[in-house]
């Protein structure tokens, strides 16, 4: 199997684990995303998706997809994959784009949920963390529990607050988690996502990488309006 076949099924099965993560956040426990799998479905896709992003880029760029050390040296940092993506993605066409690009780009930068909740879901990404996506494995081949630490908790604590006092959410309940707490937090991913496909999308690319990157329309296409409001999984659905 060539590697852009390779590329697209990896994007598929990627977009399909973010949407699993998604879909266990509309359920109407919010504890449910702090240990497993949600959060760590999340932070495995997102990483994901980043680099099936940095391979477009340099194929865009090269002709070549980067090679396994390249990969490797950027770690499981979401907020690092994201600068890179952010400073070689976006070219002069897709940058005097102000609304599409631009605004997002600013948005992305300072709005301080989107920003704590990849800080938060980036934790679960570190391979050498108690919290990370290993740690019962880890656990069990030595002598100590896999705990949580504080940082977790309190983060998404924060991440609830943050945005119960945005939306004006005066009492936590189950039909605010699932009305307003749990779709506000999709959509700022949501429009995270929109915003990394629109650096292959919105940029000069050939018809072959923006084929390649195909998969990617799942999250392109979702308007402002609908931000937060799909039902999930809903991926390949026509």
């Amino acid at each position: 199997m060539n590697r852009r076949v390779q590329l697209v099924l990896e994007l598929q099965e990627t977009i399909s684990t973010i949407e699993s993560g998604f879909e266990l956040l509309q359920r109407d426990d919010s504890w449910c995303f702090r240990e497993v799998p949600c959060a760590r479905l999340l932070s495995d896709g997102l990483e994901r998706y980043l680099k099936v992003t940095l391979h477009l880029i340099n194929y865009a760029k090269t002709g070549q997809f980067l090679a396994d050390k390249a990969l490797r040296n950027f770690g499981h940092r979401i907020d690092a994959l994201w600068e890179q993506v952010r400073d070689k993605g976006f070219d002069e066409r897709a940058l005097s784009n102000e609304f599409m690009v631009a605004r997002e780009l600013n948005f992305v930068a300072n709005d301080p949920i989107l920003l704590r909740i990849i800080e938060v879901i980036a934790l679960y990404a570190d391979a050498s963390g108690e919290y990370s996506r290993y740690a019962r494995l880890n656990a069990v081949a030595s002598q100590f529990s896999a705990q949580f630490p504080d940082a977790v908790d309190q983060g998404w604590d924060d991440i609830i607050k943050r945005v119960m006092q945005i939306q004006s959410v005066k009492e936590y309940t189950d039909q605010s988690w699932r009305d307003i707490i749990a779709p506000t937090i999709i959509g700022r991913i949501e429009r995270f996502l929109r915003l990394v496909a629109r650096a292959i999308y919105f940029s000069d690319r050939s018809r072959e990488v923006r084929s390649i990157g195909s998969p990617m329309m799942h999250f392109l296409t979702i308007k402002d309006d609908d931000l937060g409001g799909r039902v999930y999984p809903c991926f390949g659905r026509s």
